[in-house]
């Protein structure tokens, strides 16, 4: 026989709302988009674990590195470009 005194209750964890700029689908945009505000998110957020916060950083140092590479080829490709055209380009009038 049971009484109704003994009946277990179920304690449900706390957990804190989630902010609308740490949704999955927001975290996918900004990764696309935006890369450093992706980062910020990324450390901010107290929900992530420290093997995403390590990635959010290295993808960060490759986003800024290939930056750097890519105005680089271009100042190159640019100085290529302009010291060997066969046209020469002149002010009009």
């Amino acid at each position: 026989m049971t009484s109704l005194g003994t009946t277990p209750i179920e304690v449900i964890p706390y957990k804190p709302e989630q902010k609308w700029f740490q949704s999955f689908g927001w975290k996918i945009l900004t990764f696309i988009f935006l890369m450093p505000i992706w980062v910020v998110i990324i450390w901010t957020d107290p929900a992530e674990k420290r093997p995403m916060k390590i990635f959010s950083v290295v993808m960060l140092i490759i986003a800024i590195w290939a930056g750097f590479l890519n105005d680089r080829w271009d100042a190159e490709s640019r100085a290529v470009h302009q010291g060997s055209s066969s046209v020469d380009l002149k002010p009009l009038p």
